[in-house]
């Protein structure tokens, strides 16, 4: 890590803590520093990054909640603590809801894993957080995520035609190898990933319908 990007560590060890706790004391804006380098340690590092979030937590900052709940719900996930995680990610939309212009993946994220759980007594809440999401899908893997949800949960109610339409979408977006963006040409494409999720949407393309419980 150089001078300046101490805070984006992708990995951690005792030796980079104590560095990067040496520059947080140092800085003036620490809750942005904790709150960015836990962001980025969500997925590899669950456990430390949930612990700089207790740091952002205990801070004044308020710009920045809504990321720091949705940091908090991918730890949370990374862990296998769906409960938790769909607890933080309500957190995160409801704080985008209270104070809109900020926004996190947790309108994505949040149906997505609702969806993808089988949690039917939350799929009304699902669809309602879907709907406001629609015109904010700025790339293919939040576009497959949308459609898969919604694929999933109109399946689960009997929309089979709805199902059908929206799992067509979602595979289209799912194959997509251009990002269409002339120097990033992989950002944010969905790859190799969700290959069981992409058979039951296969599935539901046909004309399928859903698999038990709601679950894909």
């Amino acid at each position: 890590m150089g001078r300046y990007d101490w805070y984006r560590n992708r990995d951690w060890s005792v030796e980079i803590e104590a560095q990067f706790l040496a520059q947080l004391k140092r800085a003036r804006k620490k809750a942005q520093y904790l709150r960015i380098q836990a962001g980025i340690l969500a997925r590899s590092h669950p456990q430390t990054a949930l612990r700089l979030l207790d740091q952002y937590f205990s801070t004044s900052d308020e710009f920045d909640r809504s990321q720091a709940y949705y940091d908090q719900g991918t730890a949370f996930y990374a862990l296998g603590d769906m409960e938790q995680a769909v607890a933080a990610f309500e957190r995160a939309v409801d704080r985008e809801i209270e104070y809109p212009g900020v926004y996190s993946e947790a309108c994505i994220e949040l149906p997505f894993l609702l969806a993808t759980t089988g949690q039917t007594e939350k799929y009304p809440r699902a669809l309602e957080i879907l709907s406001h999401r629609q015109n904010r899908l700025l790339f293919s893997t939040h576009a497959f995520k949308w459609h898969a949800a919604s694929s999933l949960i109109s399946a689960s109610i009997g929309e089979i035609d709805a199902a059908r339409l929206h799992a067509k979408a979602a595979l289209e977006f799912a194959s997509l190898e251009h990002s269409g963006l002339p120097y990033h040409p992989s950002l944010g494409l969905v790859g190799p990933r969700f290959e069981e999720l992409r058979q039951h949407l296969a599935g539901l393309a046909r004309g399928g319908g859903p698999g038990r419980d709601g679950r894909c």
